[in-house]
Parts: structure tokens; sequence; C-alpha cells
């Protein structure tokens, strides 16, 4: 007989750091695995606190349109905002993602949250600019291997480990190294950008409490050009705890205005990774990302000052396809900063705006293919 689809979220332990076994039924039959994160700063002795994997894992139920049942405590103040949090989240996607019953064994508040900051690290534009213009010193540095590192490439994650050091020395804080399977549990079912990420973050966040009372996650969009995304302005904050202030960072920002402050980093110099298609590489300098960062750069001043991505050319932004909303966003970005800079580039902007308006008509060729074939 077919049931309602559930996840039933149980503590477990983990040597180095916190778990969770996570029972789902799709309606026939059910599978069992292991969510974990790992982290010198865990508290080993929290693991009826379920509130990390009820945060990670709730866009990964409304997928699957699942209730969630956790044995164990939730924070309050996560309880409370659950609803809210999904409701933004349907309301952004309402053909793959749906409001689903959340119920826990009980509630836990913390009266005294810890006190450190932290910032989390990717080696990235944003997460340079949030380390940059901190307006406190930051205690904590958070690069989480699993994310845009894949679990199994472990010389990559050290040398990113390594650049997080370094920022971390050069702004008087401390690396904490923290590694999670977590996207690898849900990449299956959720998008990771538009849907999970910012919620992985938080979960990730939540586990570290005993010593991070505060904790930023880098715009990835300017004000501007905000649109529905995983990490937003309006959903990052009600990840946030008792024990916890989850902050979206700096969208006030341009990327133009983020790379000229993080580029004053020597870290951020010799260490930026941005490319997501580089294969077992750091930047392939040629993608979507690494060409729109190299006009950033370009465009802040410092063409050519960074170690890990090739000064600017026209033939590879020819070369890039803006067939999406997310990655023209950053186009106009340019070519508005451009333009109000004085800057004497006719040929980048002409070059812009045409790679602009043949993203737009590649995407809705793209489109009528999909209504052609669905019928």
């Amino acid at each position: 007989m077919s049931t309602s689809p559930k996840i039933i979220v149980s503590p477990a332990s983990r040597e180095g750091g916190a778990a969770a076994d996570v029972t789902v039924f799709d309606g026939r039959r059910s599978a069992k695995r292991q969510v974990w994160i790992e982290s010198p700063a865990i508290d080993p002795n929290e693991s009826s606190d379920l509130t990390s994997w009820l945060i990670a894992l709730l866009p990964y139920a409304m997928r699957l349109g699942a209730e969630v049942e956790l044995d164990g405590l939730v924070d309050h103040e996560v309880l409370s905002n659950v609803r809210s949090a999904q409701d933004i989240l349907a309301g952004w996607y309402p053909e793959r993602l749906q409001p689903v019953e959340v119920r826990a064994a009980g509630s836990v508040q913390t009266a005294q949250p810890a006190t450190g900051n932290a910032s989390f690290f990717s080696a990235g534009v944003d997460s340079f600019f949030t380390l940059a213009s901190a307006r406190q010193p930051v205690d904590f540095v958070l690069f989480v291997h699993g994310l845009d590192v894949a679990l199994d490439d472990a010389v990559l994650a050290s040398r990113i480990r390594q650049v997080a050091d370094d920022a971390a020395t050069e702004v008087g804080a401390r690396s904490i190294p923290v590694t999670t399977n977590l996207k690898v549990f849900t990449r299956r079912s959720t998008i990771w950008g538009s849907e999970q990420h910012g919620a992985t973050l938080a979960g990730v966040a939540y586990a570290l409490r005993s010593q991070i009372g505060s904790v930023k996650i880098a715009a990835s969009y300017s004000d501007e050009y905000i649109h529905p995304w995983g990490s937003h302005p309006d959903l990052d904050p009600l990840w946030s705890s008792t024990a916890q202030r989850v902050i979206h960072d700096a969208s006030w920002a341009t990327r133009i205005e983020k790379a000229s402050l993080a580029m004053t980093l020597k870290s951020a110099r010799e260490g930026m990774r941005v490319c997501m298609h580089a294969q077992r590489g750091y930047n392939c300098g040629y993608c979507e990302k690494c060409v729109r960062t190299r006009i950033n750069i370009l465009l802040a001043g410092y063409d050519g000052q960074c170690e890990t991505l090739p000064p600017f050319d026209m033939a590879s932004l020819e070369r890039v396809s803006l067939n999406d909303e997310g990655r023209r966003a950053f186009a106009y970005e340019n070519l508005r900063y451009l333009r109000g800079s004085g800057q004497d580039r006719p040929e980048l902007d002409a070059a812009l705006e045409h790679a602009i308006r043949k993203g737009e008509l590649q995407e809705r060729r793209e489109d009528a293919n999909k209504l052609i074939q669905q019928g």
C-alpha cells in the first residue's frame, strides 16, 4: 500500500564531527543514508540537536514533497521560521518545491550564544570582499570541502584550504576546516545554486555554534540584480537561530566594487578561484564565470595582477554564452559600470551589449525547443 513520502532524521555519531541518519520513504520503499559534517570546531556532545539537518535538508524535502520527522531537538527560532522559509522557496519555484510538514521531538533554545563571528570562504570575489570589507574583525574563516570542491579531490581542497589560511592570517582571523557530504546527499534532487546552497551553508554553520554566534554568507548578486536564488537577502536570515545569526552580506556592492577591494588582499591576488569547470584544476580562464571575473578585475584597475587568471582579452568574451538571467545580470552590471566609469573602452562596451542580446535570443530559442519537445 502506498503512503505519503516522509523523511525521518535521527541522531548519529561520527568521530570528529556531527552526523544524522536520514531515512527517506518515497511511498513504496525506504532508503537510509548518513549525512555528516566534520570539523575540529564541532562540539561532539550535542548530537541530539538536529537543527543543522533540518536547515540543510529542507529544500531537499520540499523537492520530494516529503514531510520531515526529526527524532531529536530543533532550535526554537528555526522551527518558528520554517514556514516562512518554505513560503519563499515555494513562491519562487512552485513547480518544483512544495511546503511540507515538519515535526520535531522537542525544541531547544540557546541562552548565551557564542561571541565569535565567521565568514564562509570559497576563494572567490564575493568571499574575499566580505573579509576585506568587514567593519569588525573577523574571528573565523570557513572553507567547506565537499561543496565547490568534490570530496574526492584532496589536492584542490588542500590548495584552497591554504588560500583560506592565508586570507585568514591577512585579516587577523583563524581558518576553520570543514568537510561535509551534504551536497552529495542532496544534489540528485535539488538544484544547488537556485535552491540548495544557502540552506546547506546555514546548516553547516549551526554545527559550529559552540564557537560561532554569527556567520556571513557573501551575497551572490548586488541589490539591483537580485532574483530567486538559494542564498538571498530575504531567505538567509530565516536560517538564524537562538544560537546564531545568519547574515546575507554585502548585496549593496557591485562585483566591480567587490573586485576592487578584494584585489587589495595579497591572498586574493595569489589565490582567487572562481571556476566550476576546470577539471581537477584551479581556473580554466575561459568559462563565463572566469571571463566575467576577468572583466571585473579589468574594470577595477587590476588587469594582469591576479596570478590565477589571465589578463582580459576580447576573444574570450566572444566565446561566452549568456543564455540565462543570472549570467546576463553580471554582464549588465559590467556594462553599466563601464558606461558610468568614464573608461574609454568602446570595443568592450559593444561586445558586452552583443553578448547580452545573443544570450537573450539563445534562451528564447532553447525555451521554444523545450515547449516543442513537450508537445
